[in-house]
């Protein structure tokens, strides 16, 4: 039996794909964020990897990146699932090692399933070398058209018509929440408010992207994963933004900020609020002096590690600018 990984983060979506397969004959585990699907690939050692590029933690093209620097992962079949409108990350997971790039929103499980297949078949042989790597990143402006691959079966039809009435009778309160989200983020004031009502209205469309284009609602994935990358893509950002909300987006989208600062730090308040909730957790703070010496001290180490080079020096001022924006050093 072939063992498959499915790096997604929509939960739903991850389990129609699951399902799909494993009705093909495939052991399959999913892994809803980047550090969990390299992780998976040691322990779980699968024959194929279906890899959403727009993850938590880290994004598609940096688990690739890690996947293809271990040897014994080095000629293991990855199919990356992208945005259409973010060209930039798909030459990147192209160029990363991808062994095929499908669009999401017009790609259906039955349509991936066929890929699958066929890569499977096709995959025996040596990872592909350094001189071949530009064809393989001329294709990808192919692949952002068209997938080319066969008509859904009567079966699907059925399967799709489900999915399709799922969506449909969960579409009106979808719309709502997509409407209070971003009302919420309208309305919001602070960067320390605004980024993450922004990062949560961002993965409320990243998710209407997925289920639509699993239902095959192309034309509602397409419109959906156009919004998506405007809000992401930081060369849209400048044309139609206001100056206050292009800076909070040019911020967020520095050294994957948004999902390695924010994420972690949404997880941690809503960690602490159950504790307390739930567990009746008190929670005791240093005082004000322990705390700042706290953060001479962290201070001390980012100096020392952006001696180093100039990457590291960026990253550390990137890294103070965003805390102080926050209001977290000063």
């Amino acid at each position: 039996m072939k063992k498959m990984l499915i790096v997604e983060d929509d939960q739903l979506v991850g389990n129609i794909y699951r399902h799909k397969f494993q009705m093909e004959g495939f052991q399959v585990e999913i892994a809803t964020d980047g550090e969990a699907g390299i992780k998976a690939v040691s322990t779980f050692r699968p024959d194929i990897v279906i890899l959403d590029l727009m993850l938590p933690r880290l994004n598609g093209v940096e688990v690739l990146r890690k996947i293809r620097a271990t040897p014994q992962f080095q000629t293991l079949p990855v199919l990356v699932l992208s945005n259409a409108y973010l060209s930039s990350l798909v030459q990147e997971a192209w160029k990363a090692g991808a062994n095929n790039c499908l669009i999401k929103a017009s790609c259906t499980p039955k349509q991936l399933i066929e890929v699958v297949h066929k890569t499977l078949g096709a995959t025996e042989g040596p990872p592909p070398t350094a001189a071949e790597t530009p064809a393989r990143v001329a294709r990808a402006a192919q692949a952002l058209e068209s997938v080319s691959v066969p008509l859904p079966t009567q079966d699907d039809t059925a399967f799709q018509t489900e999915l399709r009435q799922a969506f449909l009778k969960s579409s009106p309160e979808a719309v709502n929440q997509l409407r209070a989200l971003l009302q919420n983020f309208i309305k919001s004031e602070g960067d320390s408010v605004r980024l993450p009502n922004l990062f949560t209205f961002y993965r409320k469309v990243h998710s209407v992207t997925s289920n639509a284009a699993v239902a095959g609602l192309t034309a509602v994935a397409r419109m959906s994963s156009a919004l998506e990358a405007f809000i992401k893509n930081p060369k849209v950002v400048p044309l139609a933004k206001p100056p206050d909300l292009q800076l909070i987006l040019d911020l967020a989208l520095k050294e994957r900020v948004w999902h390695r600062s924010i994420e972690y730090n949404m997880d941690e308040i809503e960690a602490l609020n159950t504790m307390i909730k739930n567990y009746k957790v008190t929670v005791c703070t240093l005082p004000p002096e322990d705390q700042k010496k706290m953060i001479q001290v962290a201070m001390k180490q980012w100096d020392t590690a952006a001696a180093k080079d100039a990457p590291s020096a960026k990253a550390i001022g990137i890294l103070k600018d965003f805390l102080k924006k926050t209001g977290s050093i000063e």
